[in-house]
């Protein structure tokens, strides 16, 4: 084993190690805390590959990924997700396919007649990812697709910044007519070293409506909507009081099974919407510019606020929603005493409902 790591307040780099033609190297990490392992092998010479292995912490199986190499570079980048979570166990094994056969340097076979046998340096670097990629509606035009003088296609852009070494992201756009799923797109964007890459959408409605978009990255994440839509026992709620920025107002939309929706009828007040909150839920779908401006907002601020707990060593969910699941394993202050802190400073968090949680969650 030519290195090993399983502390992560900072990133972790080996040494420069001398590796011969096809000889190997083997570096191991463990520790992590559920976020990704970002790995990169950065040689002197052109020829280094490698593969990384994964060992799987339920059922303790391994799997094997083989490095992206660089064209440009030679380096060889990786990505184990859940590090330390659904993963705990990584081994990085890198080798240096020398143009020169593998043989022993002593015979005339290897073709060497001067200088000495073929290596290169390397260095390996590992570190856990605590942002995870973002991606940006930047704009979202209307555009004239069937040249008839009439707008009828939207073209959305978006930008994706990625702090990997190097990522493949896959991104779902969905379109919803009136709250109905109506046509979806997955597609790959590259992406790495928190360089801006911009890619687009083009959707042409087949119908006149209130369309509405949605995207998301987590490759298991479902919108509500198609979990449930053919479910008549589930009824969803959503409000307008987070996103749109209409907490005041008291407003919000659900969708379910018809029948559901007939007994609600039943017992609603007669008053229980003002118009003034409906003109402005109105409104609010149509300002796309403010939904956008909103995302980036919660994204910016949910950064900031993880980057602080970490410094208390309080880990969290990965950045997405605009809530937090702090875990206090690792933190010198438990939750329950966190939670009173705050209380009696006036600030009222969410008690976990799981038992299994209480005392080292909030």
């Amino acid at each position: 084993m030519s290195g090993y790591n399983d502390e992560w307040q900072n990133s972790w780099i080996s040494p420069t190690q001398e590796l011969e033609g096809w000889g190997m190297r083997a570096y191991k990490f463990a520790g992590g805390t559920g976020a990704p392992l970002n790995l990169m092998v950065q040689p002197t010479q052109f020829g280094v590959t490698g593969s990384i292995l994964a060992k799987d912490a339920s059922t303790g199986t391994w799997s094997m990924t083989s490095l992206r190499i660089d064209s440009q570079s030679g380096a060889g980048t990786g990505l184990v997700h859940g590090f330390g979570n659904t993963t705990d166990e990584v081994w990085v094994i890198a080798w240096y396919e020398s143009q020169v056969s593998d043989c022993d340097y002593n015979f005339a076979s290897c073709g060497i007649t001067t200088g000495s046998y073929p290596s290169t340096d390397i260095t390996v670097q590992a570190g856990i990812i605590t942002d995870p990629a973002e991606i940006d509606i930047i704009s979202m035009t209307a555009f004239d697709r069937d040249l008839d003088n009439v707008d009828d296609s939207v073209e959305i852009d978006i930008e994706v910044i990625s702090n990997a070494f190097f990522e493949i992201i896959e991104v779902t756009f969905e379109a919803f007519l009136n709250n109905t799923l109506r046509d979806t797109i997955t597609f790959a964007v590259t992406a790495g070293n928190s360089i801006p890459t911009e890619d687009s959408v083009w959707f042409t409605p087949p119908e006149s409506g209130d369309w509405t978009f949605e995207y998301m990255r987590n490759k298991d994440y479902k919108p509500g909507l198609e979990i449930f839509k053919n479910t008549k026992n589930v009824f969803i709620l959503r409000t307008f009081s987070k996103i749109y920025g209409l907490a005041s107002l008291r407003i919000g939309w659900g969708y379910g099974d018809k029948k559901i929706i007939s007994e609600l009828y039943k017992i609603k007040p007669p008053f229980n919407v003002n118009k003034i909150a409906q003109a402005c839920a109105n409104e609010a779908l149509k300002d796309n510019k403010f939904l956008i401006k909103s995302v980036k907002h919660n994204i910016l601020w949910c950064k900031k606020v993880k980057k602080e707990l970490e410094k208390y060593k309080i880990s969290t969910n990965n950045i997405g929603p605009n809530f937090f699941l702090l875990n206090f394993n690792k933190c010198k202050f438990s939750a329950d005493k966190v939670e009173q802190k705050l209380e009696d400073s006036g600030i009222i968090l969410r008690e976990s409902s799981i038992k299994e949680l209480e005392k080292r969650y909030i």
